[in-house]
């Protein structure tokens, strides 16, 4: 079961003045002291990049993650054209990826292996050419509130093995799919024995939920926590308990990672990237609250969850074995549940190009995706 989608999402570049003035007017105190202008355009020009030659266009699902960028000052002087268009959810960012609209699309985790699995073609082959690639991805294994499935205490689903013959609401491509697969799996049911309802993003699984139009839900703690606190809404399983790590994923197709000129600005970006998840975000709580607040109209209460989460994420190695076993397995358990069309080795649709650049902060993340492979399979 499909609900009816949203309209399609807008750039950023391509948001009304109407619609925008009247954002930050509802949010102007919030933006005091903030060295960025929020405005609509969502460029990274500088005297450096004036005539470059090489330009990047880099997805994200929502408006916070450029103006965080831009706030840090870490990509104020670099040498190439930036650009960073806002596209709702994984399904869309993939869309324009393959559209050539996008160099890299922002998704979960698991949705290159997802791409894969449904391709008409093996991409696995000897010979064969993919047409997307994961590149990076940041996440933890230490956020305090857990994204998961959550369940109204009202439903009487207390742990995985009550999911048969309730709604359960989520959306396909990323993390919140790779969780749902993986809880029909630990609740030893198929999605014929479940009522599920699909989604074309997370934020419309949420609301769903928490209007009452679905008994369960795999969504983020930042949506619900208030529900949680309360006592009304319980979390059943996190991303952990599943052996989804997810956090963010960033692809590729195989042209961008050809081109000398966008490989080496690339490996520029995710340098700085790396240093702003390490270093800027930790240190500036303050300027990431009310960029959330300004941009994403979030109660303080829902900013400071997210940047709980948000803090403790750090760029990982994609190319790590004990990831990518974590991904087959997820990928492994759709085919058989038959919401993936067919059985691949994703091995390769995890590419280390960058991971010379990420791998220093990663060591505790690989022993975490270690003992979680472990555990899943225990």
């Amino acid at each position: 079961m499909t609900l009816p989608l949203v309209p399609r999402p807008l750039r950023v570049s391509a948001l009304s003045a109407t619609f925008l003035a009247s954002a930050l007017f509802a949010t102007a105190g919030l933006a005091e002291g903030l060295k960025t202008d929020l405005t609509a355009q969502v460029s990274f020009d500088n005297p450096k990049n004036a005539d470059a030659a090489v330009s990047i266009i880099h997805g994200y699902q929502t408006p916070e993650y450029p103006y965080l960028l831009k706030e840090s000052g870490l990509f104020d002087d670099i040498d190439y054209k930036l650009d960073i268009p806002i596209i709702s959810g994984p399904q869309a960012q993939i869309a324009a990826l393959y559209a050539h609209n996008l160099d890299v699309g922002h998704v979960g985790d698991n949705t290159a292996g997802f791409e894969w699995a449904n391709a008409y073609t093996d991409w696995s082959a000897e010979g064969a050419v993919p047409a997307i690639y994961n590149i990076a991805g940041a996440t933890s294994d230490q956020q305090p509130f857990p994204n998961g499935v959550y369940a109204w205490t009202s439903s009487g689903v207390t742990s995985l093995a009550d999911l048969k013959g309730h709604t359960v609401g989520y959306n396909f491509g990323g993390n919140i799919y790779s969780a749902y697969v993986s809880a029909l799996a630990g609740a030893g049911v198929t999605e014929a024995e479940v009522q599920p309802i699909l989604f074309e993003s997370n934020p419309l699984v949420a609301q769903a939920f928490k209007d009452g139009n679905v008994e369960v839900a795999v969504t983020g703690a930042n949506f619900v926590q208030d529900l949680v606190d309360s006592g009304e809404v319980k979390l059943i399983a996190s991303y952990t308990d599943l052996g989804v790590p997810g956090g963010h994923g960033f692809i590729s197709r195989p042209d961008v990672l050809a081109d000398p000129g966008k490989l080496a600005a690339l490996q520029d970006f995710y340098a700085r990237l790396k240093k702003f998840h390490a270093e800027w975000v930790p240190a500036h709580e303050a300027a990431y609250l009310q960029i959330q607040q300004t941009m994403n109209k979030q109660r303080p209460r829902v900013a400071a969850i997210n940047y709980a989460n948000y803090a403790v994420m750090r760029l990982y190695p994609v190319g790590n074995p004990a990831f990518i076993a974590k991904k087959q397995r997820i990928v492994d358990l759709a085919v058989k549940n038959g919401t993936l069309k067919h059985q691949r080795d994703v091995t390769r649709a995890y590419n280390p190009a960058f991971d010379a650049i990420v791998a220093e902060n990663s060591a505790r993340q690989a022993i975490s995706m270690a003992l979680g492979v472990r555990a899943c399979a225990a």
